[in-house]
C-alpha cells in the first residue's frame, strides 16, 4: 500500500473510531437519563471501544451474571439492550436529548460515589436546564414565545435603564442582563403556581435547598462542608420540582 493511501485509511479508520464513540455515548447518556436508576453508566473511552464487546460479565472468576450483557465492565440488563421507541422518534425527527436529564443522572451518580460538592454542582445544571426548557411549555397559552424571550435576554433592574438622565454627573447606564435562576422561576411560578407551594416564598426557600451553596462550592469561596444528608435533601428536592413541575404542565 502506497504511504499517502496507507495515510488516508489511518485518517478514516480514526474519523470512524471518534464518530463510533461518540455514537455509543449518545446512547448511553441516553440510556442512563431514559432508565433513572441506571446513573452509575459511565462514558466509555477510545481503549474501551477498541477492547471490543463481552456478552458475559465476570467478576474474581465467578460464573457470568445471568441476563445481563457487559461492556467492558458496563452491565445492563438484555431486555433493555435495545434503545426505547420513544427515544428513537425523539432522535429520529433530529431532536436533542434534554442536558438537564444527563445532569440529573449526573447528579445521582455523584452522589452515590459519595462527591457531594459536584452532586450540588450536577444538580444546579439540571435545575437550570430544565427551567429554561420547561418555561416554554408551562407558560403556553399565558403569555407569548416573544414575551418569554424578551424577558430571559433583556431583562434589567430598571425600566428606563438610565439614571440621572438630566443630571450633569456622568450617566450610568444599567445594560440589559440574563435574570438569575432564582427571577426566572419566580417569573414562571407566579404565573403557572405549583399546587403544593402556597405561594412564591415557600417555593423559594424550596429552591434554595438546591442553590443555596453552588456558588460558593463553584467559585472557591470556602465552600461549607456538604455532608451526604445536605446533597440528598437537594436531590429530593430537585426532583420533587421537576417531576410536579411536570405533572401539571398543560403542554408537556
Amino acid at each position: 500500500m502506497k504511504k499517502g493511501v496507507h495515510t488516508e485509511v489511518m485518517v478514516l479508520r480514526c474519523m470512524y473510531i471518534e464518530l463510533s464513540i461518540a455514537a455509543v455515548n449518545q446512547l448511553l447518556d441516553i440510556y442512563r437519563s431514559y432508565y433513572p436508576e441506571e446513573y452509575h453508566i459511565h462514558r466509555v473511552k477510545k481503549d474501551d471501544l477498541l477492547n471490543g464487546i463481552r456478552t458475559s460479565c465476570h467478576f474474581l472468576n465467578r460464573d457470568p451474571i445471568g441476563g445481563f450483557y457487559s461492556f467492558q465492565g458496563i452491565t445492563f440488563r438484555k431486555e433493555r439492550s435495545e434503545v426505547p421507541k420513544e427515544v428513537h422518534m425523539y432522535l429520529s425527527n433530529g431532536n436533542q436529548y434534554p442536558y438537564w436529564k444527563i445532569a440529573l443522572a449526573n447528579a445521582r451518580n455523584k452522589f452515590y460515589l459519595e462527591d457531594y460538592p459536584m452532586t450540588i454542582v450536577e444538580a444546579n445544571m439540571a435545575l437550570e436546564g430544565f427551567i429554561y426548557e420547561h418555561i416554554y411549555d408551562r407558560l403556553k397559552g399565558i403569555v407569548t414565545k416573544e414575551y418569554i424571550d424578551n424577558f430571559l435576554h433583556n431583562y434589567s433592574p430598571c425600566n428606563k435603564c438610565e439614571y440621572r438622565k438630566n443630571s450633569e454627573a456622568t450617566e450610568l447606564v444599567v445594560k440589559p442582563s440574563h435574570p438569575s435562576i432564582h427571577q426566572v422561576i419566580k417569573f414562571m411560578y407566579t404565573k403557572a403556581p405549583l399546587p403544593s407551594f402556597k405561594s412564591y416564598k415557600s417555593l423559594d426557600k424550596h429552591i434554595k435547598k438546591i442553590t443555596e451553596h453552588r456558588n460558593h462550592i463553584v467559585h472557591g469561596n470556602k465552600p461549607p462542608t456538604i455532608s451526604r444528608d445536605y446533597a440528598q435533601n437537594a436531590l429530593n428536592s430537585l426532583e420533587q420540582l421537576i417531576n410536579e413541575s411536570i405533572s401539571t404542565c398543560v403542554y408537556y
